[in-house]
This record gives C-alpha cells, sequence and structure tokens, in this order.
C-alpha cells in the first residue's frame, strides 16, 4: 500500500514540476513574441519612413521640375510682352520723328 501512496506521490511531484515548466515555457514564448512583436513593428515603422522619404524627395524633384517650368514659362512670357513693349516704343518713336519732319 505504502508503495502505491509513493506512486501517487511521484506521480503528483512529476505533474507539479510539468506543470511549472510548461508555465515556463510558457512565459518564455510570450516574452519571444513580444520580442519579436516589437521588432516586427520597429522594421515596419522604419521601412515607412524609409518609403515616406522617398515619397517627399520625389514630390520635391517634382516641384522643382514644377518651378522650373512655371519660371520658363514666365520668362518666354515677359519676354514677349518686352518685345511688344519695344515695338510699341519704336512705332510711337517713328511717329515723333514723322512728326517733326512734317513740322520742319
Amino acid at each position: 500500500m505504502q508503495d502505491v501512496i509513493d506512486k501517487i506521490k511521484a506521480a503528483e511531484a512529476q505533474a507539479q514540476q510539468r506543470k511549472a515548466e510548461a508555465h515556463a515555457q510558457a512565459d518564455q514564448a510570450a516574452a519571444q513574441a513580444k520580442s519579436d512583436g516589437k521588432k516586427h513593428i520597429e522594421n515596419a515603422v522604419a521601412d515607412a519612413n524609409k518609403k515616406a522619404q522617398q515619397v517627399v524627395a520625389l514630390a520635391e524633384e517634382k516641384a522643382k521640375s514644377l518651378a522650373a517650368e512655371t519660371v520658363a514659362e514666365a520668362k518666354k512670357a515677359a519676354d514677349e510682352i518686352l518685345k511688344i513693349a519695344q515695338s510699341r516704343m519704336d512705332q510711337a518713336a517713328l511717329k515723333i520723328v514723322e512728326g517733326i519732319v512734317d513740322n520742319l
């Protein structure tokens, strides 16, 4: 009978030990999952930041290009206005000269 009691006690002790080992393994797995999750989030944030920087750089490049085009168009328009103004000034000067010559 004592033999049976000893076997039951040994089985209970072994069950407690396995339970403690299972808890330790579960705690370790949870800690590892937390660490892996944190690393995954950090990597995702780093990737997102990298992509955001690429988008910003592309946007800046496009903005510079559009600004250069706008400046070129404005310069072309200004040159046309200057040509027209110069032509009108030449015509006005010619009329003045013709008026003076006619009065002589």
